[in-house]
């Protein structure tokens, strides 16, 4: 994996960000009638801090597999509010656009975190 991150809080607002990873993956054994694992994927980041710790983020992702020559592309989209200094609240959905190795159609995920 390989990622660099561009800080945007004197263009937009402290604490947001651009980041682009690009990842790799492939098998290192296991069981012989799995399918090989052989992808790559591109995935462009931008995270933009918004008034009342409130935070939206877009994540679109690319993946491509090299066995069988198949593209999937959806458009994450996250909104995310900081409930106090420790919690935080977001649901993130994403819709495949390009679905040639189908992963998913739609996702809608809720989460809460809790930083230490």
């Amino acid at each position: 994996m390989f990622a660099v991150k561009y800080d945007l809080g004197k263009e937009i607002t402290s604490g947001s960000f651009a980041l682009l990873m690009v990842k790799h993956t492939v098998d290192v054994g296991g069981d012989e009638d799995r399918a090989d694992i052989n992808t790559t994927t591109i995935q462009p980041i931008l995270n933009v801090n918004l008034p009342k710790y409130w935070f939206v983020t877009f994540a679109p992702e690319y993946r491509y597999d090299w066995n069988s020559d198949k593209s999937f592309f959806s458009l994450n989209t996250l909104v995310g509010k900081m409930i106090t200094k420790n919690i935080v609240m977001s649901v993130e959905y994403r819709p495949a656009v390009v679905n040639d190795a189908p992963l998913w159609e739609h996702v809608v995920e809720f989460r809460i975190g809790y930083f230490f």
